[in-house]
């Protein structure tokens, strides 16, 4: 694990350096504490984002923003592709 905080370090440093207006003042607060262990740390608000939601891009009344992040599921390909085409 200590290669893996050290290459998110690497990254910050980057990120400080090629883009300082907006990184300058950062700081890395914690990486994952077990190796191979994601989404350890969970925020469950009222409404779960469906897959559906995300495929048609579905708007709510009380949205803050929009980002345009690629959709990161643990599901297979196949599955996406089934609900895709549905």
């Amino acid at each position: 694990m200590p290669v893996g905080r050290e290459i998110a370090n690497q990254y910050l440093q980057a990120l400080k350096e090629f883009r300082p207006e907006i990184f300058a003042g950062s700081f890395l607060v914690n990486t994952g504490q077990l190796m191979g262990i994601r989404e350890s740390r969970i925020i469950e608000g009222d409404y779960k984002l469906s897959l559906d939601d995300w495929l048609n891009r579905a708007s709510f009344p009380d949205e803050i923003g929009r980002n345009n992040y690629y959709i990161d599921i643990h599901s297979p390909i196949e599955e996406l592709a089934r609900k895709r085409d549905r």
